[in-house]
C-alpha cells in the first residue's frame, strides 16, 4: 500500500528549545530538559504519520525523560489523552541489583495545549498528565511547557 504524506519543509535543524515539567506530588521532582528531539515520525504499525517530541535529563542516580506523540495533522488548542489524538509518557532509566531497568508511566488521561507556526519552524505549549501504577497509586507530570524551534530528521 502506497500513502502520501506532504510535510513541510525544514529548514532549522536540529531542533533546539526548553521543556520542563514537575514530576510527582510529595515531593515533586523537576524534569528539565538536557537533549530535545523533536521530528516527525511514520509508525509502521498502524501507517500514521506523528510528531514525536522526546527529552531527557541525566540526575546522579538515574536518568528520566518524557515523550509526547501526537498526529502530525493536528491543529493549535488542546487535545486531551483520552481523545486518543496526543500521547505521552514519561520514563525512568536506572540501576538496581546490577541491571538496568526501565520504568514507563503512560499517560492514562491529561492534555496537551499546543500552538504551531509552520512558517517560524516554532512550537509551544504546555501538558499535564497522570499515569495510574499497579497499586492504584497515580503519578503526576504537571505544570509541563516547551518551547521549540526547527525540527529533527524524519525518523522512520
Amino acid at each position: 500500500m502506497l500513502t502520501r504524506h506532504v510535510i513541510p519543509q525544514i529548514y532549522t535543524t536540529p531542533s533546539q528549545g526548553n521543556l520542563s515539567a514537575n514530576i510527582g506530588t510529595s515531593p515533586s521532582l523537576t524534569l528539565t530538559a538536557e537533549g530535545i528531539n523533536f521530528a516527525r515520525d511514520y509508525y509502521t504499525t498502524d501507517r500514521q504519520m506523528r510528531m514525536t517530541l522526546s527529552v531527557l535529563q541525566h540526575l546522579p542516580d538515574m536518568i528520566h525523560g518524557v515523550e509526547i506523540t501526537f498526529l502530525s495533522t493536528l491543529t493549535d488548542g488542546k487535545h486531551t489523552i483520552e481523545d486518543k489524538k496526543v500521547s505521552a509518557v514519561y520514563w525512568q532509566l536506572l540501576a538496581e541489583n546490577d541491571e538496568s531497568v526501565f520504568y514507563t508511566h503512560d499517560a492514562d488521561s491529561g492534555f496537551i495545549n499546543v500552538a504551531f507556526n509552520d512558517a517560524l519552524e516554532t512550537v509551544e505549549g504546555t501538558f499535564s498528565f497522570k499515569s495510574t501504577n499497579p497499586d492504584g497509586s497515580i503519578l503526576v507530570i504537571n505544570d509541563g511547557h516547551f518551547k521549540i524551534v526547527g525540527r529533527d530528521d524524519l525518523t522512520l
